[in-house]
């Protein structure tokens, strides 16, 4: 099981850009955290979700950029609680 924004999710196995098709994510909205690493948008084809990974797909809100930064710090805390 891959651990996907805090819920368990079987998609070991499929790459990130797989898993976010099908999970109706639009790549250019939003960021990627691979256990706890950003992950870069022409990295997603390629990598392969593992079991026991643990992965935050984090969307673009009003707020810009300032926002994305916070929301990446909250995400980072979650992680190393």
């Amino acid at each position: 099981m891959v651990l996907i924004n805090g819920k368990n999710t079987s998609a070991d196995g499929k790459t990130v850009s797989q898993y976010l098709e099908e999970a109706n994510f639009n790549p250019q909205t939003i960021a990627v955290e691979l256990n706890e690493d950003i992950l870069p948008k022409p990295q997603y084809g390629e990598t392969v979700l593992k079991d026991d990974d643990v992965l935050e797909v984090v969307s673009f809100v009003g707020g810009g950029y300032y926002a994305y930064q916070r929301r990446m710090a909250e995400c980072l805390c979650r992680s190393t609680r």
